[in-house]
């Protein structure tokens, strides 16, 4: 019964705490729609063939060396930076409510809420890594094309 009422509440709290922060992250996301125009039709103006050969440059961590595409190429990775900043309240959200939910599954010896919290955990900690070394690769980019003397 505790667990049920347990869940229930983490559930209420989770949702309410989503529905406060979902709708500014929306705004947020729909105010760099909007900033981001000029941007997606530049690139989309470049051929596809050559926006791809751009995009896995910057994740092998490379300097993009045409100081046109140099300055798209270091756009973009301004704007995947915003939208992780305007995501990143929502990921705050979830990980106190994962931590309570594994403290709770261990002191019910709840071994479903065991094997479920830990597979999640696992699975965020994943992400999290890759997220972590895709910016890191993406940083890396960016400073050598500017260090080839784009982005001035």
């Amino acid at each position: 019964m505790a667990l049920f009422i347990f869940v229930a509440v983490l559930l209420v709290a989770l949702t309410t705490l989503h529905l406060v922060l979902f709708r500014p992250a929306i705004r947020r996301l729909r105010a760099l729609k909007e900033e981001g125009r000029a941007f997606r039709e530049r690139w989309r103006g470049l051929d596809r063939a050559r926006r791809r050969e751009i995009s896995r440059t910057l994740r092998r961590g490379q300097p993009v060396t045409d100081p046109q595409e140099a300055e798209l190429a270091l756009e973009a990775i301004r704007n995947g930076e915003r939208v992780v900043r305007a995501l990143r309240p929502m990921q705050l959200v979830y990980a106190p409510a994962l931590v309570g939910l594994l403290v709770f599954a261990f002191v019910e010896h709840s071994r479903f809420l065991v094997v479920t919290g830990v597979a999640v955990v696992g699975f965020v900690v994943l992400t999290s890594l890759l997220q972590w070394e895709r910016r890191r690769k993406l940083r890396a980019a960016a400073a050598a094309t500017r260090a080839r003397g784009a982005g001035r």
